[in-house]
This record gives C-alpha cells, structure tokens and sequence, in this order.
C-alpha cells in the first residue's frame, strides 16, 4: 500500500473487498503511526524525523511493516459519500473526519474518490479572479 501511494502520489487509498464492496482505507497517517508506534490519533508527523537519520531503523521498521497485511492497519470504519450526494454533503464529510479523501459509492459499490485538493481545483476553476 504504502508503495502504491508513493508510485500514484496520493496519501490515501481505499481498501475493496472482491465484491467491490468497501472494507477499509488505508491513509499514510495509518502508515506514519505504524511506523512511530503510537495509536494516537493526535500524530505528529514530526516524530518520523529520527528515522529520517538512521537508515537501520528505517529498515527494521519498513521490513516490520511488510509482514502486515493492509487490513490490519487500515481503518475499517470508511467514511463515504454518494454519489448522487450534493456538493454540501461532501464539504461535510472532509471537515467533519478531518481527512483528506473519501470514496464515493453508488449502491454500496466503491465507484471512485474525491479529496480536498479536487475540491480547490474545481473552486479555482468557476473563480472569475483565478480566470483572469
């Protein structure tokens, strides 16, 4: 998961059981807080520096992290939007769970993600000012 973020540049990517269905969403919070071993939901991403400066622990801890599967780091209550859900639903969910990116679902079925940097695209884009 976590090479699959760095690779699509993304900090977050939901987790799909076969039937299509959501089972969870990893985040690279749920990475970090592995990595510095702490279940605080008040991370601070500050604490990864000291790994930054020594490459053994680094290692021992992306070897740890290996072993895991993604399930058991992914946080299995998803916040979700649907899609047919109006603009103000979606704002809503983003603040409210203070994250970065939901997935969108049609019938129970994962169809797609929205984040907040999607959202200031599309607010850039119908401003008058930013046009021109």
């Amino acid at each position: 998961a976590l090479r699959h973020m760095t690779e699509k540049k993304t900090g977050g990517l939901p987790v799909l059981a076969d039937d299509g269905h959501l089972a969870g969403f990893i985040s690279d919070g749920d990475i970090v807080r592995f990595m510095i071993d702490t279940d605080s939901d008040n991370l601070n991403f500050a604490s990864m520096y000291p790994l930054w400066h020594n490459p053994k622990a680094l290692d021992e801890q992306m070897n740890a992290l290996d072993k895991y599967n993604v399930m058991e780091l992914a946080n299995r209550k998803v916040t979700s939007v649907e899609l047919d859900d109006d603009i103000r639903g979606v704002f809503k969910a983003l603040s409210d769970r203070r994250i970065k990116k939901v997935p969108v679902v049609k019938d129970g079925i994962m169809i797609g993600t929205v984040s907040r940097s999607d959202l200031l695209r599309q607010l850039v884009s119908q401003s008058q000012a930013a046009r021109g």
